[in-house]
């Protein structure tokens, strides 16, 4: 489609052209000669954690420190990767005797926000919820996660903290530019990711 001359409109089927790109020079969007399209911009990352100490609250035998609702503290320098990262600033910081991570939003728009993981829990019917909080780094005794978007719960026979626990999951979010998101977890009494069968993976991708 273009416009002729004083405003008129011409129509056409088909557009032919290797890429579409903004007035700077910036590709947003490239066809290859087999008709695949591609957006090289289009913000995206994915962060992966092998760490498998466990973590709790107030439990000698945890290595990691948690409160009820507190960021998730297993993403050592030693253990994680940022597998893939287009557009977005990420960050970790100490916390609760590991390192948590957080995820600064480039660009306002709705946004695919997920996570895979796999774990035991330390105590009979125990239950947890993995997420994110937006703009806080807070450890509290109370409350939901903003973004939650994972789960499980343990059984509430003795062997509970035999049993592996695989969930992942993921949620739609309206997302503004500049807002930080920290993973975190709620409820959780005493776990151990069992992140070398599962890796404890983040991540995230612009949708429009």
């Amino acid at each position: 489609m273009g416009w002729g001359n004083g405003g008129s409109t011409v129509m056409a089927s088909e557009l032919h052209v290797d890429a579409i790109k903004h007035s700077g020079g910036t590709s947003a969007l490239t066809i290859d000669s087999s008709g695949r399209v591609f957006q090289p911009s289009k913000p995206m990352f994915q962060v992966k954690s092998v760490d498998t100490n466990s973590f709790g609250t107030s439990h000698s035998d945890s290595h990691y420190d948690i409160t009820y609702r507190s960021p998730l503290p297993v993403f050592i320098n030693a253990s994680r990767t940022t597998e893939i990262n287009v557009g977005f600033t990420i960050a970790f910081a100490s916390s609760g005797g590991g390192e948590r991570l957080d995820v600064t939003i480039p660009v306002t728009g709705v946004y695919v926000l997920g996570c895979r993981a796999s774990m035991t829990f330390g105590v009979a019917d125990d239950f947890i919820a993995i997420g994110y909080m937006v703009n806080s780094v807070s450890s509290d005794s109370s409350g939901n996660l903003d973004i939650p978007f994972a789960g499980n719960q343990s059984s509430s026979s003795s062997d509970a903290n035999n049993m592996q626990m695989n969930f992942s999951g993921s949620v739609l979010r309206s997302c503004t530019a500049g807002e930080v998101l920290t993973a975190y977890q709620q409820s959780s009494s005493r776990g151990s990711f069992i992140a070398t069968e599962n890796p404890t993976t983040f991540f995230g991708y612009l949708l429009g």
